[in-house]
């Protein structure tokens, strides 16, 4: 198997694990709050509470977290994306 980082320096590839690793956080934080509401996405947890089919607190506060999770996420692929290919031109 080749070694991904083999072409990184020591800095770039520790930014890439960073990277990585938050949006794994991320993501693991959204599958959580998701799971517990049996949704998939934050407007089917707000279309809930507006329904009453779930208690409006903690819900609401779960449905903004899973709003700012998922912005934060996509924030660093977005990174992650336009990082990546300047990091394999040098």
């Amino acid at each position: 198997m080749a070694d991904f980082f083999h072409d990184f320096d020591a800095e770039d590839a520790t930014r890439m694990e960073e990277l990585a690793r938050l949006i794994h956080e991320f993501r693991v934080s959204i599958d959580g709050l998701r799971q517990q509401y049996a949704v998939a996405t934050a407007a089917e947890l707000l279309a809930k509470i507006k329904a009453g089919s779930v208690a409006e607190h903690p819900a609401y506060e779960h449905y903004l977290s899973l709003t700012i999770l998922d912005e934060m996420r996509e924030t660093v692929r977005a990174e992650m994306r336009d990082f990546l290919p300047r990091v394999k031109r040098l």
